[in-house]
């Protein structure tokens, strides 16, 4: 099994955090591997102080990726069981998006904007910041529970498919620079109507 996590390794993103989270997912679930994909802006040697602290043969399971191309990018989010984004400084949060389009369930943070569009049990999880055990009982729960995880992967595909894919934001862009050009028009009409 795969997690992987996808963006900026940096404390506010939660990649520390998922890194002592695996630590115990290893306990139980040894052949599992975790993918750190993204820029860092640390020096390598942070992120490998934490692995290094780590039991379980941390550093040989762990692939840490900082040049990410669209293509390796979308390799790892097909291998991957279940993508973790614990962040609390996402304003949106579209790597979720690329995981369900893939239709892999997802992991999370409570109290940001993750918890706008992440359902809870529904098509993902989510957990507190910082909180590695809950990380940890999350990811074991998903890897313990594949056709549950599948499960989650799909309805978070269905939502992307329905709210998040071009093609539908495209459509209700263009609806609503139409619905713009349409109350301009009125305003203006209005305002020859009146002579003003």
């Amino acid at each position: 099994p795969v997690v992987l996590f996808m963006g900026r390794k940096i404390f506010n993103k939660g990649v520390t955090h998922l890194v002592q989270a695996m630590d115990m997912v290893w306990n139980h679930h040894p052949a599992a591997r975790l993918i750190l994909a993204g820029f860092s802006h640390n020096p390598a040697e942070w992120l490998d102080g934490y692995l290094a602290r780590c039991g379980n043969d941390a550093r040989q399971k762990t692939l840490n990726l900082d040049d990410v191309d669209d293509d390796l990018r979308e390799s790892a989010l097909e291998a991957c069981n279940v993508m973790v984004l614990p962040s609390i400084s996402d304003s949106f949060g579209i790597a979720f998006l690329d995981a369900w389009r893939h239709g892999k369930p997802v992991i999370g943070c409570r109290d940001t904007c993750a918890e706008s569009f992440i359902e809870q049990g529904g098509n993902g999880l989510l957990v507190e910041f910082g909180d590695t055990r809950g990380m940890a009982d999350s990811i074991s729960m998903l890897l313990d529970q594949p056709a549950h995880a599948v499960e989650m992967g799909l309805k978070g595909f269905e939502l992307w498919s329905a709210k998040f894919q071009s093609s539908v934001i495209a459509g209700e862009t263009e609806a609503l620079f139409e619905r713009l050009m349409l109350s301009e028009k009125a305003a203006d009409t209005a305002g020859k109507d009146s002579g003003c």
